[in-house]
């Protein structure tokens, strides 16, 4: 994303217009005063990038009473700009005690660039730096979509003044957050400050105030009701528009459903659930054509269809899955069912010729809000009929249809003062109305990854994104403890990715880190987890006849039984 907004600074033609001192802040107290942010979710290659492209100079110009002109650009040099990182707490000292009215930040929207107003904000207040005021809340109420390029304050107005000399403000980012000043009105008293204060330093590392809150939903448990009784779900790629993609016939789905030796004997079972999908092409390297997420060419239904038809191919996919399950039984004298999530496809709303779903009706657009919002529902649920109308004629004694998985990784935000998308709710209310369960796998800080309760999930997991990060083996703990406790604050399950090269050394190592830290972080018993692969990655792994490329499917099943 970064790199897209520094191409936008040039197609744009923006150049960086020259700051200048706002003398409407006669009232701002702030103005001078030290301050320091904290990342709550720090990231070492979101932190390069922004430090590098959108520094904070010195650390002092979120109070240097410098504010980016009205209707500016992002590229104006008053702006910093914060990547991700789940929040910034900016924790403030006014060096007097003060009596205070409002604080606020000044914020920048520009959708097109990833760069949102936050989420809300939180305010908390101390006289001395140890105790601290109950946090108030501000949820931003000015719509996304339609404030592009708009400056806009976000905080609290007090209805009573409040004395205090240290302040902190919580800001839960979107993407990209672009903010140029931090606001306190108010009046700062006579020197009468108390006896003793804590230095801003100690605040800060001691995790005093907003720092030090513990909030944790805790990870989805498994097996539950609640989790639509699934456990370990693999994914399970294939076909799609992919050229020459695989379909999966009953052999390949043999060393999923059970565990096999290195003489091809099943020995035990092994995944409870599988997520069918259908193979992208942006995976392969294949840039110009249609695929099924958002995308420049986005699929149509035609390629929907496709998908539906692939599904319940006879001696593949379902059908295969159904007989691997069998055989499985059969050789283990068990009588288990698997667990079955199959991908929605992204109705994107680049799609402007979707296609007719009956010969009476109009081909669907996708674009606009009402219209195109309206028109993508219909086309979810005519995909959602469809897959249940054949699921049920096909009868397959050994699967249980457990739901429906939201293929797009982010949230596009969809005419709301947050991130939200009126499809997915919508969605999620005709998934439940079939007493079935909806499932998303958001990446790391994915746009929305904090709200998929309010958009209407029954589970999510979170991606590390390990597998495919610049960061290198020995931050293999940074990365995960990270991951793993934002996804309990939040209420997510996690993902463990299986990098497609198998034969990389050091990719096989990130894998099984994954799988270390799963046992070190406990959530290897404590979650619903997803494992990523590409098409078959685990088979291969089964049956390749390198011991340590072996090694990642026998660690895997250990890990899933939990030996």
């Amino acid at each position: 994303m970064l790199l897209f907004i520094s191409i936008n600074l040039v197609c744009f033609g923006l150049v960086p217009a020259k700051a200048y001192q706002d003398t409407s802040l006669v009232k701002n107290i702030s103005i001078n005063c030290p301050y320091l942010i904290t990342p709550m979710a720090e990231d070492k290659e979101l932190m390069l990038s922004q430090n590098k492209y959108y520094p904070d100079t010195d650390g002092k110009e979120l109070t240097d009473g410098i504010l980016a002109p009205e209707n500016s650009s992002f590229a104006h040099e008053a702006w910093q700009g914060w990547a991700k990182q789940d929040r910034h707490i900016v924790t403030i000292d006014l060096q007097k005690m003060s009596v205070i009215h409002e604080i606020a930040g000044r914020f920048f929207n520009f959708p097109e660039a990833g760069i949102y107003y936050p989420e809300k904000v939180r305010i908390s207040t101390s006289l001395d730096g140890e105790k601290w005021s109950s946090p108030i809340t501000t949820i931003n109420n000015v719509n996304l979509n339609s404030s592009i390029g708009i400056c806009h304050e976000l905080g609290v107005k007090f209805e009573e003044p409040v004395k205090a000399r240290f302040l902190q403000m919580e800001v839960f980012i979107n993407d990209w957050c672009f903010i140029d000043e931090l606001i306190v009105k108010g009046e700062n008293l006579p020197d009468d400050s108390i006896a003793e204060t804590t230095e801003l330093t100690a605040i800060v590392s001691a995790k005093k105030g907003l720092l030090g809150l513990e909030e944790f939903q805790g990870w989805p448990q498994p097996g539950t009701k609640e989790s639509g009784y699934t456990n370990h779900i693999v994914l399970m790629y294939f076909g799609g528009l992919v050229p020459n993609s695989r379909h999966l016939n009953t052999i390949d789905f043999i060393p999923y459903v059970g565990y096999v030796d290195t003489n091809i004997e099943i020995k035990d079972t092994f995944f409870d659930t599988f997520l069918l999908l259908p193979a992208s092409t942006r995976y392969y390297g294949i840039t110009d054509g249609r695929d099924y997420d958002h995308v420049a060419k986005p699929s149509n239904k035609e390629d929907w269809e496709l998908f539906i038809n692939e599904l319940f191919t006879p001696d593949y996919q379902l059908d295969a899955l159904n007989r691997a399950v069998q055989i499985v039984n059969e050789k283990l004298t068990k009588n288990e069912i698997a667990n079955v999530i199959i991908a929605i496809p992204y109705p994107s709303t680049r799609q402007s010729n979707f296609g007719k779903l009956n010969d009476n009706s109009k081909s669907l657009s996708f674009a606009g809000m009402k219209t195109g919002d309206e028109n993508r529902f219909l086309a979810v649920s005519w995909f959602i009929e469809e897959i249940l109308t054949r699921w049920e004629a096909a009868n397959f004694p050994n699967l249980r249809l457990a739901g429906f998985y939201w293929y797009q990784e982010d949230i596009e935000s969809r005419n709301s003062p947050q991130i939200f998308d009126p499809v997915i709710s919508n969605t999620a209310k005709l998934i439940h109305e079939k007493e079935l369960y909806f499932y998303w796998i958001p990446y790391y800080q994915a746009r929305g990854f904090r709200n998929w309760q309010q958009l209407g999930f029954d589970v999510a997991m979170l991606q590390p994104n390990f597998s495919f990060c610049g960061l290198d083996i020995t931050e293999a703990e940074y990365r995960l403890k990270q991951a793993s406790e934002l996804a309990s604050r939040y209420g997510l399950g996690l993902e463990i990715e299986l990098h497609m090269d198998l034969n990389n050394p050091d990719l096989r190592r990130k894998y099984l880190a994954y799988l270390e830290f799963g046992y070190k972080l406990v959530y290897q018993k404590n979650s619903v987890i997803s494992y990523y692969q590409s098409i078959d990655d685990f088979a291969k792994a089964a049956f390749h006849l390198d011991p340590e490329i072996r090694l990642l499917y026998d660690e895997t099943y250990k890990f899933v039984k939990g030996f």
